[in-house]
């Protein structure tokens, strides 16, 4: 009507005031669609409205209603500015109070989202939006009104969180803990303000904010029944807020998501004062869930809000991502579940991702340095290294954002490229690489020597550098090399110790401090030692000194003992007592040698049971299995040499093949070739023994021939194990097996090579720096693990399967993935653009993407189903090694429901095996359960008998494709009338291969574990 009249004034008023209804309604709608679409048009009619008359526009930003979101900060702020100068000259208290109550809100907005982690700017804005919150308030005075607006900064009473956000920007804690106690009185007002005069709105907030500054506060209090008063009074605020939440908000707005972190929060904290593991466990998971609730509301909120990109939103969000990976680490050193430490990686790289958006570059680097440290604790360490380098790269951007904090950005940028170093260095140091992992930890060391700060721990990395190196030549054989590198990084060690300790007293920052104390009192130097004497122990053993070798043993046995005391982790102490065990055992073997006895192997085979009751990993068993099979060949070698009982000859023979086999499993070739070499000794040894006491002379040309082979292969395993001394004794045993008329070698004195304790010194070198025990090798060359993960259905759009291939690289080497194939099966939509890899037909292709050790590629899809049954997919990932090598890897194949029909009889199915029904029985559903319980229309299952239809075209479709069944169930309906069921077709390939799908945690369908022996069913998993 306005348009028609040609008025531009009503016609202004008019476009905004529906602009502003369409805003706020959106905030109460859960239809991320409508919410759109509302904003949109909003928005379109805020331009509208400025191009017909602006200076009116500007006016009605005063307009009782309130809700107007459409526009970023920074041109909200404009906005209002510039309608301040039009209302100015009117004296108009409540058009002044409005514009600077959205003033208010919209600076305090800024300066928590477009600060770029600037300090000062941020509490600039922060004390420009108090202002302006106090004038707001003064106007309204004036004319008796009270502000029902309590989004942030209730204009009545806007201190309680002004204080909470200058504190939580404060870095000095005596002036943070000043401002939350401020934060803290200033709730009373607030609290009474809001009782008084404020709506149901505005007491949320009340309650909330007080609550939340209690929370605070709770948190640094020494005292601590004050502390628990103080949350005690907290969660009585959180849960009278809580009834206030559905009368209130929307179940897709803000302040909902907002409102229900706020109940998450306060079971957090309580779960802190529980002294209970299981009651604060359960604490911890409820807050969990609470809290990934909220996030999902506030994603799904932002994601509705036009234009998208960067939102004044991010930050808070990236901070509730923070938050939750915070949660998931307390619960993990509850449980000491590893999974929970996964999850707690996922929400720190989503929250970098929020904050680099902003940006704000000091919390992206706080999140990746996080993530850094679960993958580290999960000892994935080239992803830890990884992580590290990107909070690296987040300082060096946010000291060039923030040029008076570049420095502090520089150092820490150069602290945590130092620690990729280390995570690489280790990553290095489990796939037995020791010079590469000498060469990071160098690196690091001169990344430490670059900082201000950190420089003192340059020398104790160079020494770790210096026992890489060792370690290195310890594993090629150049023991005396390597027992110098070992000497000389002792010392290292040791002198580095030195000097933190003397810093200790000029530290001042805790941090520094606690690290410089702890490495202070490393016992490193000692295992230096200890690997010096084991270096010793092998010499001596080359020259057959058994009395030095048995000394040397001792003595490691004894370091390895002392670290173990010194140690304050169970995992170090359980290591070094492993390793104690070790050299013991290897002492007594030592100790047959000199005494020419049983009696010390005997004992070398007890110690190395014990050994594998304090393994620390699979590989460290392996080992000692091997070693005790070892010990019990020469036990059994020793036997035979007495009584030439052949008996004893096929245990000695059996263990040191067993002892090969643990050997090699566990990665230790060298130790595994010198098995196997002394069991091909061994065997020669009982020929030739054999040959004497032969009948005639043919059976003894025929021994000596045999011995003669098994001799050259004895001989050449020795060489692979580095062994001379056992060359040089299977050589003199070929020379006299070459000549039929001497007498063979002396059997006992053969069976001394075959005793002879040198290599049993294979050694399990500390990952970690004594901190953690070494994993698991990886393979020789490039591989990959598959999965298919997160099957799900969008919400919204039944046709459509979201899910998720993640391709992990488990071998060595760095791959390159090219094709996806067959991942778009026949019958689907593409319906996402899982950028960087580009859609081919029924394959998704990628220019060449490097998959390094460790990592895994996660490719999210979304298929828009074509077909009504079930769909099967078999994906092949193709890629190359380092080498060139082409391979391919077929997915294990993963079937699809597209039918919300066949979904419900498998659950139902699945649920009658469950409770033991024969299998005849089981899952048969009539029309009308099928009708009620998925809430679909009756014409979906149920056919028109005057066209001939028995069933609908859903259910019909399904029947003539043989995924289902049905039969007629006479005398069941009323007065004994017949009854149609339907259930899957069992006899179909395809729903025989579903339902035994369903056994695994993957899917998003209903579980079972099998057919035969079935488990309760999970729920359908839907994206909101």
């Amino acid at each position: 009507m306005s348009r028609r009249l040609g008025d531009r004034i009503e016609l202004t008023k008019a476009l905004i005031r529906v602009a502003i209804f369409l805003d706020g309604l959106a905030d109460d709608l859960s239809d991320k669609i409508k919410q759109r679409d509302l904003r949109r048009e909003s928005r379109r009619l805020w331009e509208e409205a400025l191009q017909t008359s602006r200076e009116i526009a500007l006016y009605e930003f005063t307009h009782p209603l309130n809700g107007f979101q459409a526009m970023d900060p920074s041109q909200n702020m404009k906005l209002c500015e510039e309608a301040l100068q039009v209302v100015k000259p009117q004296r108009d208290n409540f058009a002044l109070g409005r514009i600077k109550e959205y003033l208010a809100k919209w600076t305090f907005y800024a300066a928590e989202s477009s600060a770029g982690g600037d300090p000062v700017a941020t509490v600039k804005l922060h004390t420009k939006a108090l202002r302006y919150a106090e004038e707001a308030a003064s106007h309204f005075d004036i004319v008796n009104h009270t502000s029902p607006i309590a989004g942030v900064l209730w204009v009545h009473s806007p201190y309680t969180e002004h204080f909470i956000r200058l504190a939580y920007h404060e870095t000095n804690s005596e002036r943070r803990s000043l401002l939350e106690e401020k934060s803290l009185r200033s709730t009373r007002e607030l609290l009474k303000l809001s009782r008084e005069r404020g709506s149901p709105r505005v007491r949320f907030y009340a309650l909330f904010t007080s609550s939340r500054a209690k929370i605070e506060v709770a948190k640094r209090e020494g005292d601590r029944q004050r502390r628990r008063n103080l949350l005690t009074r907290a969660l009585s605020e959180r849960l009278q807020a809580n009834t206030l939440i559905q009368q209130i908000f929307g179940s897709k707005s803000w302040n909902f998501g907002v409102a229900i972190q706020g109940i998450s929060d306060a079971q957090s904290k309580l779960a802190e004062l529980e002294h209970d593991p299981k009651r604060k466990a359960t604490l911890l998971t409820e807050s969990i869930r609470n809290h990934e609730k909220s996030l999902r509301i506030s994603v799904s909120f932002i994601q509705a809000l036009e234009p998208s990109g960067p939102h004044f939103y991010t930050e808070s969000v990236g901070r509730m991502h923070t938050q939750c990976g915070d949660l998931q680490l307390r619960l993990a050193s509850i449980t000491e579940n590893n999974k929970e430490v996964r999850r707690a990686t996922k929400f720190y790289l989503a929250a970098a991702d929020w904050y680099e958006k902003i940006p704000r570059y000091d919390r992206s680097a706080e999140c990746y340095w996080k993530s850094a440290e679960c993958y580290d604790q999960l000892q994935a360490y080239s992803s830890a290294s990884e992580y590290f380098k990107a909070a690296s790269r987040s300082y060096t951007k946010f000291g060039r954002l923030v040029p008076p904090l570049s420095e502090h950005s520089r150092d820490y940028s150069r602290y945590l490229q130092a620690w990729s170093e280390i995570e690489t260095a280790r990553s290095h140091h489990l796939r037995q690489q020791f010079t590469s992992a000498a060469n990071s930890y160098r690196r690091a060391a001169n990344l430490y020597r670059a900082t201000k700060r950190w420089r003192f721990l340059a020398p104790h990395y160079l020494a770790s550098s210096m026992l890489e190196s060792g370690e290195a030549l310890s594993s090629k054989g150049d023991h005396k090399a390597a027992a110098e590198a070992f000497r000389q990084s002792a010392t290292a060690f040791r002198d580095s110790k030195s000097s933190l300790k003397e810093l200790l007293f000029q530290l001042e920052q805790p941090e520094m401090k606690n690290v410089a104390e702890r490495l202070s009192n490393s016992p490193k130097d000692d295992y230096c030692l200890a690997r010096l004497g084991l270096e010793k122990a092998d010499i001596a053993e080359t020259v057959q000194d058994y009395q030095t070798s048995f000394e040397e043993f001792g003595l490691a046995s004894q370091k390895f003992d002392e670290i173990s005391r010194l140690s304050h982790a169970d995992d170090d102490r359980k290591e070094a007592t492993f390793l104690a065990r070790l050299c013991e055992a290897w002492q007594s073997v030592s100790g047959a040698e000199l005494g020419n006895s049983v009696e010390p192997l005997i004992r070398a085979r007890e110690l190395f049971q014990r050994a594998k009751s304090l393994s620390p990993d699979e590989r460290a068993l392996r080992l000692a299995r091997g070693h005790e099979a070892l010990c019990e060949a020469l036990i059994a070698s020793r036997k035979f040499a007495d009584s030439v009982d052949p008996a004893y000859h096929d245990k000695a023979s059996k263990h040191l093949e067993l002892a090969y086999e643990h050997f090699l499993d566990a990665g230790f070739k060298i130790a595994a070739y010198h098995a196997r070499a002394r069991r091909l000794l061994l065997d020669a040894t009982f020929l030739l023994s054999s040959a004497e006491s032969a009948e005639t002379q043919q059976k003894k040309t025929e021994l000596y021939r045999l011995a003669d082979s098994l001799l050259r292969e004895s001989s050449t395993e020795f060489r692979k194990a580095r062994q001379p001394l056992g060359r040089e004794q299977v050589r003199r045993l070929l020379q006299r097996s070459h000549s039929e008329s001497e007498a063979p070698y002396p059997l006992v004195e053969t069976l001394r090579a075959a005793a002879d304790p040198s290599t049993t010194t294979t050694f399990i070198a500390s990952a970690r720096g004594g901190e953690k025990p070494v994993g698991v090798e990886r393979f020789e060359r490039g591989n990959i693990e598959t999965n298919l993960d997160s099957f799900a259905r969008v919400a919204g759009a039944e046709n459509d399967v979201e899910f998720a291939i993640e391709i992990s690289n488990i071998g060595k080497q760095s791959i390159r993935l090219l094709r996806l194939d067959e991942i778009i099966p026949v019958g689907t939509e593409l319906v996402n653009d899982p950028d960087p890899w580009k859609p081919e037909r029924y394959s998704l292709t990628h220019s060449s993407k490097v998959l390094a050790p460790t990592k895994t590629e996660r490719v999210r899809l979304v298929l828009r189903l074509r077909t009504n049954g079930l769909l099967k997919m078999r994906p092949k990932v193709v890629f190359v090694d380092e080498s060139g090598w082409r391979w391919e890897r077929v997915m294990n194949q993963k079937i699809i429901p597209t039918s919300r029909i066949l979904e419900f009889l498998a659950s139902s199915f699945i649920k009658d095996n469950a409770s033991r029904l024969q299998l005849e029985q089981c899952g048969w559903k009539s029309m009308m359960e099928i009708v009620k319980e998925l809430k679909i229309p009756r014409s979906h299952v149920y056919g028109e008998r005057r066209y001939g239809r028995a069933f609908g075209k859903q259910l019909d479709q399904l029947v003539k494709s043989s995924f289902v069944e049905y039969r007629i169930f006479p005398n069941e309906r009323g007065r004994g009338g017949n009854i149609t069921r339907v259930r899957l077709q069992l006899e179909n390939d395809d729903v025989k291969n579903y339902i035994q799908e369903l056994s695994s945690p993957e899917v998003f369908a209903p579980t079972v574990s099998s057919l035969s022996s079935p488990r309760t069913q999970s729920p359908i998993s839907y994206i909101k």
